[in-house]
Formats: structure tokens, C-alpha cells, sequence
């Protein structure tokens, strides 16, 4: 699946948190572009997180420290 629009990015973001065992997610604000990637903040399970989503579809978590 190629990512090419902020729809793609997020309905991506939301799977990959949900194949990586998060419950209780929430897409915290808008994604927005940068080469080649998206990246959707997001709540998981009490957790800031950032998906980086490439452009065809491999998603990377990262855990934002507070």
C-alpha cells in the first residue's frame, strides 16, 4: 500500500499501534509530511508516541520521553 494522503497515513499509524499490542489509542493531531514519511502523534495506552509511516507503509514507533 503506497501512503500518500493524511487518511492513508493515519488508518496506517492506528494498525501498526494495534498490531504492536497498544488498547486504548488515540490520534492526538494531524499528521504532517516530511521526505519520504508521515508523522502521526498519537496517545497509546497512556504513552506519547510518534508513527513514522514511509511511503509504502512501514511504520516505525517512537516513544516520546517527557
Amino acid at each position: 500500500m503506497t501512503v500518500e494522503t493524511v487518511d492513508d497515513a493515519r488508518a496506517k499509524a492506528r494498525d501498526a499501534l494495534e498490531v504492536a499490542g497498544y488498547d486504548d489509542v488515540s490520534l492526538t493531531d494531524d499528521p504532517y509530511q516530511q521526505t519520504a514519511t508521515w508523522v502521526v502523534p498519537a496517545e497509546a495506552d497512556g504513552e506519547q508516541v510518534n508513527v513514522h509511516v514511509s511511503e509504502n507503509g512501514e511504520c516505525e514507533i517512537a516513544e516520546i520521553d517527557e
